[in-house]
């Protein structure tokens, strides 16, 4: 999220360029999981953002809730090791799947955020406000079927910005067989 800066009477000061450049300049939010098809959708983010100048807002949602069933039992997590130990998880979870796309992506602007929140829709929904897009990853397999995942489905109905799923490459062994029954380019 962009930095804001509260100005009083006593703490009058004016935020640096930097600052200012990070809270005007348009961003990508991108939904990741850590799977290979959300590290694919930050790839295709990072290569719009080089052409764009946009900055990415690599965004992963994690519950701290412990899930809890109808009888009252709660998984097999310990109840109180589970905000920070799953906290701990997913910013490192969000730091290795940025890590393994952006190497050599020093000229985008990163700035990754790790949301505790029920649903990953509404806080994916939530943080998109005010983004030029929302980059979600899909499972080719869903892709092929004409269909896709319900946190994508979701976002497409109710994010405030442009929705771009991005379908996982095929392995090039699928690849050829597609191009030589006319399905890809």
């Amino acid at each position: 999220m962009a930095t804001t800066t509260m100005h009083t009477p006593d703490s009058m000061h004016t935020p640096d360029s930097r600052t200012l450049q990070l809270e005007a300049a348009p961003r990508i939010v991108v939904g990741v999981d850590g799977s290979g098809q959300s590290r694919h959708a930050l790839r295709w983010a990072i290569d719009r953002a080089r052409m764009s100048g946009e900055r990415i807002e690599p965004v992963y949602v994690f519950n701290s809730v412990p899930p809890v069933d109808f009888s009252g039992f709660v998984g097999p997590i310990p109840v109180q090791t589970l905000p920070a130990e799953l906290a701990a998880a997913a910013n490192e979870r969000l730091s290795d799947s940025v890590a393994q796309v952006a190497s050599g992506a020093e000229d985008v602007v990163i700035e990754p955020h790790v949301l505790d929140a029920q649903s990953p829709v509404a806080a994916l929904v939530k943080e998109a406000a005010g983004a030029s897009m929302l980059v979600l990853g899909v499972h080719r397999r869903h892709w092929m079927d004409g269909a896709i995942g319900s946190t994508a489905r979701a976002c497409l109905k109710h994010a405030p910005c442009a929705v771009v799923v991005v379908p996982e490459p095929a392995p090039e062994s699928e690849r050829a067989e597609m191009l030589r029954r006319g399905y890809a380019t």
